[in-house]
């Protein structure tokens, strides 16, 4: 007979919610107060920050360096656009 043990359930940490939280109130914003790219420069920028603050071992690596890398310069010349400044 094989014994087996049930796994245990991880706890859920309270930055893990108010990551998730943050990230649907971000969401939110985005889609319906969005107003042209500045929502999509917000989300841009914090969107990242949030999953970091969220994972349950922040770290920084090269992976998330490089998909959260190219989004950052991006945000300010969209944000930029939609508030009609004009270069």
């Amino acid at each position: 007979m094989l014994l087996t043990r049930e796994p245990i359930p991880a706890r859920v940490e309270l930055r893990e919610i108010l990551a998730v939280l943050g990230l649907v109130v971000l969401a939110d914003l985005t889609i319906y107060r969005g107003h042209g790219f500045a929502g999509a420069a917000a989300m841009f920028v914090a969107a990242p920050l949030l999953l970091l603050m969220g994972a349950p071992k922040p770290r920084t690596t090269v992976p998330l360096a490089k998909g959260s890398g190219p989004c950052w310069p991006s945000a300010p010349r969209r944000s930029a656009r939609s508030s009609g400044s004009a270069r």
